[in-house]
């Protein structure tokens, strides 16, 4: 042992009896010597070999207190819920427990103004929403709890989805986007690595109504992608859950709304966020590093980070190219009214954009990894006084999208985009090719 201390573990090399003897004591005593030996004991505690977890209790500790927690009166858990005890929240001043995933739960407590914590009513609020992890639980306040009002709410990952809750219910809010989080029923898309969940992280930014949550992707066992989600204008729990990227009209079609959930991978590998005081009296959003691999596996820049607006070079890998791609044109009701038939022919598009560099626009055809041969590319102004044009290049297709790509290192921003179709010469695709 250390002179200067420290903690130290050891193994007794006799298994304890079923039943310990009322008269059984530990020794702590220095090795045999002529040198008098002073030992200072601080804090101890014994493990069973067998069962040294409690994961489904929590301890409380006392207001005025924090590092005091009674080890008989501190405890408290759901008792039915044999799901490991993995987060907590708190909504209005009720606390929720939450277990893991899957099969986790969500549960509220009482009683917490009147008894010890080993007194408070653990009551399931609801069954199968369970956490993937215990960073994945996120709050409305971005971890500042002690705020309420309608815009008061927790959300965390599971296995079916990121579930949202404002009190009553969970809500899953990931079901456009299910394909890219998990479902084994559907192949051809790159899903979350459910054996690396437990380092799936969430996040909120209320400033900028953005709900993040860093998720391994593929075989990555660690964060590799961001799933963001914008919820700007959706100013309560409700307006969230109840806002998905279509809603029904009264004719059973699906419409598109702008006040609506809107998600968006990004690619950035990333260990955890984090809104910080950068400077007095300025919070900043900030991203950990990493390389999607288990932190310590391999070596990686695992620096601290900040995402500068108006930005297309990277401090760590250099210049890189933006782009977005567009939905694919035309949905059947729209087509419907402009009377086109069959598939369909690009004739030309025209969109205002600004920026620097060279704009080019590449038609992609009924799916998108499939890039038509031909492609229109525009030098960008800074100040644009009238749109950017070009033609189709004859493109065709079912269903035909625009991706829309950027220099290396260039930035730029897309405010208007207008494309003309027309039903192609050849209503039906005939033999494949």
């Amino acid at each position: 042992m250390s002179t200067t201390g420290g903690w130290f573990t050891l193994n007794f090399p006799t298994i304890m009896p079923v039943t310990i003897p009322q008269d059984l004591q530990l020794t702590i005593r220095g090795a045999a010597s002529t040198v008098a030996t002073v030992i200072t004991v601080d804090e101890m505690g014994l493990y069973p070999t067998q069962n040294p977890y409690t994961d489904g209790i929590g301890y409380a500790s006392y207001v005025n207190n924090p590092e005091g927690m009674d080890g008989q009166t501190g405890k408290f858990g759901p008792v039915e819920d044999e799901n490991k005890f993995m987060d907590i929240g708190i909504i209005r001043e009720t606390l929720y427990i939450l277990t893991q995933d899957p099969s986790g739960r969500i549960h509220e407590t009482t009683g917490s103004g009147t008894t010890e914590p080993s007194g408070w009513a653990v009551n399931e609020v609801a069954a199968n929403c369970g956490t993937l992890s215990a960073f994945g639980v996120t709050h409305s306040q971005s971890d500042d709890e002690a705020a309420s009002g309608g815009d008061n709410w927790m959300a965390w990952p599971s296995e079916g989805g990121a579930l949202l809750f404002g009190g009553g219910l969970p809500e899953k809010i990931t079901q456009e986007i299910q394909p890219n989080w998990n479902d084994p029923g559907r192949s051809g898309f790159t899903q979350i690595n459910m054996s690396a969940s437990l380092s799936i992280w969430g996040f909120n930014d209320p400033v900028q109504r953005l709900l993040m949550f860093g998720v391994p992707t593929g075989t990555a066992t660690a964060p590799n992608k961001i799933y963001v989600l914008n919820y700007r204008n959706l100013n309560s729990a409700n307006a969230i859950m109840a806002s998905p990227p279509f809603h029904p009209s009264f004719a059973g079609k699906l419409i598109a709304t702008d006040n609506s959930r809107k998600w968006a991978p990004w690619n950035i590998s990333a260990n955890s966020a984090a809104r910080v005081y950068r400077a007095p009296g300025q919070l900043s959003l900030v991203l950990c590093g990493g390389n999607g691999m288990t932190p310590g596996a391999s070596a990686s820049y695992g620096n601290i980070y900040t995402l500068t607006p108006g930005s297309a070079t990277d401090d760590d890998y250099g210049a890189f190219s933006s782009y977005y791609t567009t939905y694919f044109f035309l949905d059947p009701e729209k087509a419907q009214a402009l009377q086109i038939v069959g598939r369909l022919l690009l004739a030309y598009w025209q969109m205002y954009v600004s920026g620097a560099g060279t704009l080019t626009v590449t038609p992609l055809i009924d799916e998108v990894s499939n890039s038509w041969s031909l492609s229109v590319s525009r030098t960008l102004a800074s100040a644009p006084k009238f749109d950017l044009e070009g033609g189709g290049g004859y493109a065709t297709g079912n269903r035909i999208a625009l991706k829309i790509s950027g220099s290396l290192g260039t930035v730029w921003t897309l405010s208007r985009l207008i494309a003309y179709f027309k039903s192609a010469k050849m209503n039906i695709r005939g033999a494949a090719l």
